[in-house]
């Protein structure tokens, strides 16, 4: 996120959210409902002041002014999470967000192509880009509700899994790309995001070598529960915007990629492109784990 607009941020939520710490959950409710209005003005003011304003209506009448813990996996993702990314997607208009079960047209092929199915091809959130070929670019698993009744091995499982989402998602995009000389290929990323419980973490996939990807982790957050825990969402607000920076500049990467592709047209180029480091798949599987 570049200095000016993370400034531009870092106010819009810190005011907002001081606001609601230094007031009752009745006083707040008026100072957010005109913060909502001016947001109007201002994109992350206007995400931040809608966040706000949807816990703050969902805690109001609880007792506490708290949620229970208890929520299954669905109920979760409907009520709390897919809020945060509608509200990116249409104060953005950068990212289409598409939820539950939605399939992956990037590890179909990889399965296809492999004739293995060594993981599920359906992602619980998924974004693609609103322009070109909308391209997959981040893919959410969500292992259990806050509660996480169902354990650990849900996790681990929905990690590795969202892990694979994730590469072919990049290796798709880059299969647009393969005259292209690969010194550019590390501009190029996906993105996964993984929820376990209230915690959120954000992180990036780019190709780092022959058939090797780096996983990088960009920022994790926990989503309130409690209005006595609304500062909460400042990491929360972080790790959104961070998010819509990484896919601005992904739009951004996709002309440098597309200019360096008619070039290799035209001047033919004898180093080592972006085909020599996509290399097949072991076993069908993206991150080569045997079954």
């Amino acid at each position: 996120m570049s200095f000016l607009l993370y400034v531009s941020f870092y106010w819009s939520s810190t005011e907002i959210l001081l606001t609601c710490i230094q007031n009752s959950v009745e006083d707040a409710s008026k100072h957010v409902a005109s913060m909502v209005k001016e947001g109007l003005k201002d994109k992350f003011c206007h995400v931040a002041a809608n966040v706000v304003s949807q816990f703050l209506s969902i805690v109001f009448h609880q007792p506490g002014n708290a949620l229970k813990s208890q929520s299954e996996e669905r109920k979760y993702l409907c009520e709390r999470l897919a809020p945060l990314f509608t509200l990116i997607e249409h104060t953005f208009n950068n990212i289409r967000w598409s939820y539950i079960e939605i399939a992956s047209k990037a590890t179909k092929q990889v399965m296809h192509v492999s004739g293995k199915r060594t993981t599920t091809f359906n992602v619980d959130i998924m974004g693609c880009l609103t322009t070109g070929e909308s391209a997959e670019l981040v893919f959410i698993e969500q292992s259990g509700g806050p509660d996480l009744t169902n354990g650990s091995l849900h996790a681990i499982g929905d990690a590795e899994k969202v892990i694979n989402e994730a590469i072919n998602g990049l290796r798709a995009k880059l299969c647009n790309f393969l005259d292209v000389p690969v010194d550019v290929i590390r501009s190029v990323k996906s993105f996964l995001l993984q929820v376990i419980g209230t915690r959120l973490t954000l992180a990036s996939v780019q190709c780092v070598g022959k058939n090797v990807f780096a996983v990088v982790e960009l920022k994790t957050a926990m989503v309130p529960n409690s209005w006595d825990d609304v500062d909460m969402y400042e990491e929360v607000l972080d790790l959104l915007f961070c998010l819509e920076n990484e896919v601005t500049k992904q739009q951004s990467c996709k002309k440098t990629l597309r200019a360096r592709l008619r070039l290799s047209k035209k001047e033919k180029y004898d180093g080592i492109t972006i085909r020599d480091w996509l290399q097949g798949i072991p076993g069908g599987n993206a991150i080569g784990i045997q079954k």
